[in-house]
């Protein structure tokens, strides 16, 4: 998951050990379930599996933290086996996974 510098800088700093963090679990479930919701329209119904807590990785995102909530749809009441997750920063600003289709591979190199 990839936040921006300014958007992570934005979001109010916590640290473990220092009272619960500015977004309880509670309110992030919250904000991811509607947000799936919108999202992914074509499920009967998307479960939340998991939901991790994470520090900033980089020195510009040092001492923000963010979640990342996981989901599993389900179609007619069968669970499919794809995976889809988001990120919920700490100012509950969702942050959505981005795709990049793949470079076909070049065929104009010399050999």
């Amino acid at each position: 998951l990839l936040v921006s510098k300014e958007a992570m800088r934005g979001t109010p700093k916590w640290s473990p050990g220092n009272g619960e963090p500015p977004l309880s679990i509670s309110d992030a479930v919250y904000i991811a379930q509607n947000w799936a919701r919108d999202k992914f329209i074509r499920f009967d119904r998307v479960d939340i599996v998991d939901v991790d807590l994470f520090g900033g990785s980089c020195w510009a995102a040092e001492g923000h933290w963010f979640y990342i909530v996981h989901f599993t749809p389900k179609i007619n009441g069968r669970q499919l086996v794809d995976t889809y997750f988001a990120g919920i920063l700490m100012d509950g600003t969702v942050v959505e996974p981005l795709t990049h289709k793949k470079r076909p591979p070049r065929t104009d190199q010399a050999q």
